[in-house]
């Protein structure tokens, strides 16, 4: 069931549905009174709360959303967008509220409604995916949300068998670090996202403040435990979060720049690797800084298997053409080279 433009509370107030599994509460709906929403809901399998803030006091307060979610404890998929400017009571008693059925959750809106609504939720371990967006902060206020949810749900929550991956994407406005593991499809096994932490940033932050976020975002995962390393990101922040990923295999960047000293080690890492244990390294949307120059890419794999370390090298939609003798170069080098969407070769 969906309600637009009406008072939900009222409606359900009159109305017995005993058997409903679908609650959508979109833009527009008013709520009044969120107890008898609660009290008229036991079966739901979804709920969907996209309210915005339109001068009607619609939006919950974290007790009265905890009161709904722990009223239906058959919950598989729950969205609630509608913490922006939402009343937080600090000292509420209420929680931790058994989710046992949960598989998928979406939190959207401020970054203390967010880190408030999610600490007094008890998540299973085999919830398939997390995704929590929080408004835009500063780092402390990023790290007290989504790091503490990176903590405690990579680190105490889920169990990894030496699979985990990260994907960092580090954009001008938001920031966001997807966790993934490995699952078996048809005849092979691909990766699976199963949590996004994503948060919009201030627009004061420089860039070193943005660097040492990445650093501290990425402390908050068990990074021992990474074997898969991705993203978008400028090639200082690769080298940065390298040093604290010792045993990464796959490595999959996203426009990135080929230029002197590609994925090489800043000085002080002379005849060091940046990723030692490298088996795969895939490059999307892979340009060069210096018109047509892809020497430095040719210098990277030669300096990757000088001593006899076999990789598989992928490169998907290159910009530029890649002269034809440095593919000679490379192919030779590699155990493994696939080029994709490309032309011009």
């Amino acid at each position: 069931m969906a309600l637009h433009y009406v008072d939900a509370s009222a409606f359900m107030a009159r109305t017995c549905f005993p058997r409903l599994t679908y609650l959508n509460l979109t833009s527009g709906t008013h709520v009044t009174d969120w107890p008898t929403i609660a009290n008229h809901t036991m079966a739901l399998t979804t709920l969907a709360l996209t309210l915005e803030n339109d001068g009607v006091p619609s939006l919950p307060s974290i007790p009265e959303l905890l009161c709904l979610l722990g009223r239906n404890p058959h919950l598989c998929n729950v969205t609630i967008s509608c913490l922006w400017t939402v009343r937080i009571e600090e000292h509420s008693p209420i929680g931790p509220i058994p989710m046992h059925a949960l598989k998928k959750i979406s939190i959207e809106g401020g970054h203390r409604s967010v880190y408030h609504l999610l600490r007094r939720l008890h998540c299973p371990q085999s919830i398939d995916h997390m995704f929590l967006t929080t408004a835009k902060s500063g780092p402390r206020q990023i790290l007290d949300t989504l790091g503490r949810a990176v903590r405690q749900h990579l680190r105490h929550e889920r169990k990894f068998h030496s699979d985990l991956g990260i994907e960092l994407h580090c954009l001008s406005d938001y920031i966001q670090l997807q966790a993934s593991d490995t699952t078996q499809s048809a005849d092979r096994m691909q990766r699976r996202t199963f949590a996004t932490f994503q948060a919009h940033l201030s627009e004061d932050m420089d860039y070193d403040e943005y660097v040492q976020l990445c650093r501290d975002l990425m402390a908050c995962v068990p990074t021992e435990e990474v074997v898969y390393f991705g993203g978008e990101m400028v090639m200082d922040i690769v080298k940065q979060l390298a040093s604290m990923l010792p045993n990464i295999t796959d490595v999959h960047l996203v426009d990135v720049e080929v230029q002197t000293g590609f994925l090489q080690p800043d000085e002080g890492g002379i005849n060091t690797k940046l990723f030692p244990s490298l088996q795969n390294l895939c490059l999307e949307d892979v340009f060069p800084l210096e018109r047509g120059s892809w020497q430095p890419l040719r210098e990277y794999v030669a300096q990757q298997t000088a001593e006899g370390q076999q990789i598989s090298l992928t490169i998907i939609a290159p910009h530029g053409h890649i002269c034809g003798t440095v593919l000679q170069e490379i192919r030779a080098l590699v155990a493994v080279f696939e080029v994709s969407n490309v032309s011009g070769l």
